[in-house]
């Protein structure tokens, strides 16, 4: 039968097929409600979305399947995450990692999903057969699975009528309405020929697919081909996007060519980017080296493009000039894709995943999985700015900001900006440190649950009500932590006393810092104030010539109240003070040593300050030590001469975790014995240490090897493994055991 007459009968029971379609057929479209609603957010396979992607990139959960994760994920209007699997199944996720319901089917998934407006889920699967999941609980299908000849690994995309168009490696591309009844179906390039490319419609509903023995197709709903656009050479893998213009672009590689057969021959031309236009002429915008292309691009307001290429993320512009690349270390099959906020994220064969920042071509975060990635990644619409992505280490993961504490500073009913807000915790190794913006507000993401904080107000000429804040962080976020700023001091007082072998000692100068500045002098009796304070930190430091004084100097937090009893004693003599910082904050529980024509020990206070009073004139040496920490400098050289010696002050820092090489196997069942075995140990060796496996440790003496025996844990799950010696803790290790 001749191909027109093909055409027209297809034209024809299409028509019909609108004719007498049901009602619910009528307006089933795409889902708008989804944040995510298909590979690559959209019919036009834009890869942007408004909404912004974390920029912390803490990691929510990982949810395990049984297969390699190529899928890509999609995301419904109630935040259920749709994804499937090469062990067959495609898994309903809930947006707190837990499994919804999952559906086995007869072979690998590797097509991503499309959600309708009506909530049904379609996806592909290597057994040949399109599904129209129900989205809440999977089954009943809506209609039953639509079998194609072959397997298919193209992504379906959803028409404004609600038909389904997808590729099958059966060489055919298929309409398929909404309620199960094929409309047409058509082979590209030859039967022979897989699609594998997903399609894209544009605004006119013209559909656009490429074929992996080459072209690009369009056709309109009724299956007529309007045009072909000729690639020359490669097949198209990638799938073909749509800017705002209408133009599409689309890319192919050079592995294979035959002119004369149009069979797969490999043949070294480079990859190629095509910009056609919407009647089909088009030309060559970009041509690189040799490699395979299976990304998809992604496009910026038409201004700039993204695609992975090699082991890079390329951003290129509407003329096919490069604008600049990232490099990754493995290819990148990934398909990229935009955040509202222009951040670029992609995943590579080296396992990571990239969160890159367009105006530097940096990375702003990274993650590290067990497996390649070729999934594309997909942007939530949750406060947490969460995605999704899968992994061929069988894990789909989900990053977001973490909780987070947020609030607004007011005065006189504006917001105050500049206002210094401090986060502390038993919790965090620092304080976090964040300004308030314009309009006074702020934000401390990225926290962990459940833990308790503080959060603390500081400007100067300004007190705060309240003047610190409690915040739990219990699995939920805290907004609306809120302060009034009031302009000038609210009279609270700092007072103490300064006594010299339990009499006041007078003649002191007291020195306050701390936002505002102040003086005076303690009386006959040793008592000193300063009044007319607000809330916040200060500090209260003593000094009269001939005499040292314990402490140096004293941190003091005005909050609500007066603060009493700051007091200090003095000693005749001289006196060596200081501080040590760790990341601009005071360490405590620092031993700091002094040598030299006397010698003696004390620690750093809470706020980091130490002193050796009662001195004499002569040379000294001050040395401080912790565990875990190196100081800058290392030691310090003090002359006293007829006065104190203050602001002799130390810089710590984290020592390296040593480099401690160890082996434990990967996996394990519960119940067994498992060696681990360590060796290479350079200073630490001949001392006592311990290896920590989950909550339990066990002592080692460090020669040149060793190895222990362990009992896995009963259950599943993750432990951790690390060895701790003289030097520090080494780097851990993750054990995973199974029932």
């Amino acid at each position: 039968m001749p191909r027109r007459l093909i055409l027209g009968i297809a034209i024809f029971l299409w028509a019909l097929g609108g004719m007498y379609c049901l009602p619910e057929c009528q307006a089933q479209g795409l889902s708008s409600d989804a944040p995510w609603p298909m590979f690559h957010h959209d019919a036009k396979h834009t890869g942007k979305t408004t909404h912004p992607g974390t920029h912390i990139g803490a990691l929510k959960w990982r949810f395990k399947t049984d297969g390699q994760i190529v899928s890509s994920p999609a995301i419904a209007a109630d935040g259920t995450v749709y994804v499937g699997s090469e062990d067959n199944y495609f898994y309903a996720i809930n947006r707190d990692g837990s499994l919804k319901w999952r559906f086995k089917t007869g072979g690998i998934i590797r097509s991503s999903p499309a959600i309708a407006s009506d909530g049904t889920v379609y996806v592909g699967s290597f057994d040949g057969k399109l599904y129209a999941f129900n989205g809440s609980t999977g089954t009943p299908f809506k209609w039953p699975p639509y079998q194609t000849g072959n397997g298919i690994e193209s992504s379906p995309v959803i028409g404004t009528d609600g038909t389904v168009y997808v590729g099958s490696s059966d060489g055919y591309f298929y309409a398929v309405d909404a309620t199960g009844n094929l409309l047409w179906s058509i082979p590209l390039y030859g039967a022979g020929s897989p699609i594998g490319s997903s399609p894209a419609i544009g605004d006119d509903g013209t559909i656009y697919v490429g074929c992996w023995f080459r072209d690009l197709f369009a056709l309109d709903p009724s299956g007529y081909v309007r045009w072909q656009y000729a690639t020359y050479t490669g097949g198209v893998y990638s799938s073909p996007t749509i800017a705002g213009d209408g133009s599409i672009y689309i890319a192919n590689d050079g592995a294979w060519r035959d002119e004369l057969s149009d069979l797969p021959q490999p043949y070294n031309e480079p990859w190629y980017i095509h910009r056609i236009n919407i009647d089909g002429s088009g030309a060559i915008l970009m041509e690189n080296g040799q490699a395979d292309v299976y990304s998809t691009v992604a496009v910026e307001a038409d201004t700039s493009f993204f695609i992975g290429y090699g082991q890079d993320l390329l951003a290129y512009n509407p003329d096919g000039e490069a604008n600049w690349v990232f490099s990754t270390g493995g290819i990148v099959d990934s398909s990229p894709i935009i955040g509202g906020d222009g951040v670029v994220y992609v995943g590579s064969a080296d396992g990571i995943f990239y969160a890159v920042d367009p105006n530097c071509a940096c990375a702003i975060w990274q993650y590290e999985t067990g497996g390649c990635i070729k999934s594309s990644a997909a942007i939530d619409n949750d406060e947490y700015r969460t995605i999704y992505v899968g992994s061929q280490d069988n894990y789909l993961y989900a990053f977001y900001d973490g909780f987070k504490i947020s609030g607004q500073v007011l005065f006189n009913a504006s917001g105050l900006s500049g206002v210094i807000m401090t986060l502390t915790s038993d919790f965090l190794p620092e304080p976090i440190v964040a300004l308030t913006d314009a309009q006074g507000k702020y934000d401390f993401p990225g926290l962990e649950s459940p833990i308790s904080y503080t959060v603390t107000p500081f400007k100067p000429g300004y007190y705060f009500i309240p003047g610190s804040t409690q915040v739990t962080i219990q699995d939920a976020s805290q907004t609306n932590v809120n302060f009034s700023a009031v302009l000038g001091s609210y009279g609270y007082t700092i007072s103490g006393k300064v006594s010299i072998s339990g009499a006041g000692l007078s003649g002191v100068t007291m020195t306050l810092s701390g936002g505002i500045s102040k003086t005076t002098t303690t009386n006959t009796d040793g008592a000193y104030s300063f009044s007319e304070l607000g809330n916040g930190t200060y500090t209260v430091t003593p000094t009269k010539a001939g005499y040292g004084f314990s402490p140096s100097s004293q941190s003091v937090t005005v909050l609500n109240e007066n603060k009493e009893d700051v007091d200090f004693s003095a000693s005749l003599g001289f006196s060596i003070s200081g501080q040590v910082t760790f990341n601009n904050a005071g360490l405590a529980g620092v031993t700091m040593t002094l040598s030299g024509d006397d010698s003696d020990t004390t620690e750093t206070d809470s706020e980091g300050y130490y002193s050796f009073i009662g001195l004499s004139n002569g040379s000294y040496t001050v040395t401080p030590s912790k565990g875990g920490y190196e100081f800058d400098p290392v030691s310090q050289d003090v002359t006293i001469s007829d006065a104190s010696a203050a602001d002799v002050n130390f810089t710590a820092a984290r020592v390296p975790a040593p480099t401690i090489l160890f082996i434990v196997p990967k996996t394990g069942k519960e119940g067994q014995l498992m060696n681990i075995i360590g060796w290479n140990f350079g200073d630490a060796q001949g001392t006592t240490g311990k290896v920590n496996f989950g909550e339990k440790s066990v002592k080692v003496k460090f020669w040149s090897n060793w190895k222990i025996l362990v009992t896995v844990p009963k259950g599943s799950g993750t432990v951790k493994v690390s060895v701790t010696t003289s030097k520090g803790t080494s780097n851990e290790k993750n054990f995973s055991y199974i029932k």
